[in-house]
């Protein structure tokens, strides 16, 4: 009997104007949790007693995953995962290039300072997608990354790790509207406000009320 297909969870990079793919890392095994934290955004204290029912733009909005990677079953048929022999080298070498700024782009920045150049702006990198599913694909930035190595094989390479991604949610505030960045963020919004109306308003008696008072 097949099952299901398995959607995977992942980080997806795309060029920051083209919208064209860099890279695309699925997780090896879905997380068990996903844990978001949203922080209301209103006027600063002690602004007038008008303002408190005020919304300033959207939540700040943290996200957290613990990931885990395992080549134990790779290694045990190496013909059909070439990579065997490396254990979880590529996998978390791959997760890792999303905080780090490209090599060449060092190296030139490098160069640079070398003879006195000033750079005024430094080139814009990739933009990060968070995408759980379909229903939920969010622009981001890295904010914390963890990793913990608990499997050496007889070369020392990992072969079993448990990865901790924090992320920051960007909003179009973040990315500007008339940007791709922004158009995916609005797009989560509309996804958001329509599943939103799927749920039917309570009545007030079953919340032990006749009326608002």
């Amino acid at each position: 009997m097949i099952g299901p297909r398995l959607v995977k969870g992942g980080l997806v990079q795309i060029d920051a104007d083209t919208g064209a793919l860099r890279r695309a890392i699925g997780m090896q095994y879905n997380p068990d949790s996903l844990t978001r934290n949203l922080k209301l955004q209103q006027p600063a204290e002690g602004s007038d007693a008008s303002e408190a029912l005020r919304i300033t733009g959207p939540p700040i909005e943290t996200l957290k995953i613990d990931a885990e990677i395992d080549a134990t079953d790779a290694m045990e048929q190496p013909d059909q995962h070439p990579t065997a022999g490396l254990g979880v080298h590529p996998h978390l070498a791959a997760l890792e290039s999303l905080v780090y700024p490209a090599t060449n782009t060092l190296i030139r920045r490098n160069l640079l300072s070398v003879f006195g150049t000033i750079e005024i702006l430094p080139d814009q990198g990739p933009l990060t997608l968070f995408v759980w599913s379909a229903k939920r694909i969010l622009p981001v930035q890295v904010t914390e990354f963890a990793v913990t190595e608990e499997a050496f094989d007889a070369y020392l390479n990992p072969i079993r790790a448990k990865v901790s991604i924090g992320m920051r949610v960007l909003t179009a505030g973040d990315l500007g509207y008339d940007r791709r960045g922004g158009g995916i963020y609005l797009s989560h919004l509309r996804a958001k406000d329509a599943l939103a109306q799927r749920v039917s308003s309570a009545p007030l008696r079953s919340l032990g009320i006749g009326g608002v008072p």
